[in-house]
């Protein structure tokens, strides 16, 4: 009976080791850049977009934003006036915690579930070029 209730406890514990150690969020800091000499550009407005369509708007730049894992690529759309973006996504990588689980499959599941296997790059430039 104790054996059963520390098995128990265990899985509880121990369940989701990357939704414990990581968390659902992740904070994505985002810079716009002049892609012909890499200097920080003024006045330009940037969104994230995730794959469930929840939009995350950039207040400044560079700016942060904290947006939840699991949702796919996110869409990054910047714009200035007399500029063009020049890359636009933003993919998910596997979060290296969640490798704990492999052996431990209910933490791995509450990993693949909640959405924290995976993470997105803590920095993303975003190269916009001028336009002629």
């Amino acid at each position: 009976m104790i054996k059963r209730f520390i098995s128990v406890v265990a899985v509880l514990v121990l369940g989701g080791c990357a939704t414990i150690f990581t968390g659902s969020t992740s904070n994505v800091n985002l810079q716009a850049v002049d892609s012909a000499d890499n200097k920080i550009l003024e006045n330009v407005s940037c969104t994230l977009t995730d794959g469930d369509g929840t939009v995350y708007t950039i207040a400044a730049n560079p700016g942060s934003v904290i947006v939840s894992k699991g949702k796919g690529t996110l869409r990054a759309d910047c714009k200035k006036k007399g500029y063009v973006q020049q890359n636009m996504g933003v993919a998910e990588t596997i979060n290296g915690v969640t490798f704990v689980n492999v052996l431990f499959w209910p933490g791995f599941i509450v990993d693949a579930v909640t959405g924290t296997m995976h993470k997105y790059p803590a920095n993303v430039t975003i190269q916009m070029k001028k336009q002629a």
